[in-house]
């Protein structure tokens, strides 16, 4: 992400979803058919075993690009070489609109958990690049320390970043397959 903000590729949208992100969408993606988990399970060979991709350490980029569609090419070829360049790779658009709606849908989950004494809340903050893994851990280490303190087991917080341009032509949705150390560790 800090690469392709050093380029200067600004997608419309580009959000970080870490593993405990990932996973939680995982849990609560809809039952699928017998052919759709077959497909699934072909995909995750794929990229456990064949890419290497270790699925404990799977971090997501959701990428939204907009404008005409020579514009939408241009930023989606940048963006996927300079992915490319720290081992990332495309993951299709069906998976990006699956990320980019998991965004929207955390406030409501997080809304109808508190009727049912879950705690969530969610950060948005802007931090100088070099300093994002820090505030990352940071805050995490805080949640934790305080849930402790008034006697919560354990709270699992999502973070992620984005960064937002918006133009009204052609939008595209796409979905970039990360691990560290490419993407933040937490």
């Amino acid at each position: 992400m800090h690469s392709i903000s050093k380029k200067q590729i600004y997608p419309a949208s580009i959000r970080l979803m870490d593993n405990d992100q990932l996973q939680f969408g995982l849990a609560i993606k809809p039952e699928k058919g017998l052919i759709e988990r077959f497909t699934d399970n072909v995909k995750q060979i794929y990229i456990t075993r064949l890419r290497g991709f270790n699925p404990t350490k799977l971090a997501l980029c959701t990428l939204v690009f907009e404008g005409s569609t020579a514009t939408v090419e241009k930023q989606q070829s940048e963006t996927y070489t300079t992915a490319a360049e720290f081992g990332g790779i495309p993951a299709g658009e069906e998976n990006g609109k699956n990320g980019y709606l998991l965004t929207f849908s955390i406030a409501y989950l997080r809304d109808l958990g508190m009727n049912y004494g879950f705690l969530a809340e969610s950060f948005e903050t802007s931090v100088p690049w070099d300093r994002v893994g820090d505030l990352v851990k940071n805050v995490k280490q805080r949640i934790f320390i305080v849930c402790r303190d008034i006697g919560v087991e354990q709270l699992p917080s999502f973070q992620r970043e984005s960064h937002n341009v918006t133009t009204q032509e052609r939008a595209a949705t796409s979905t970039l397959v990360l691990e560290p150390p490419t993407c933040l560790t937490l």
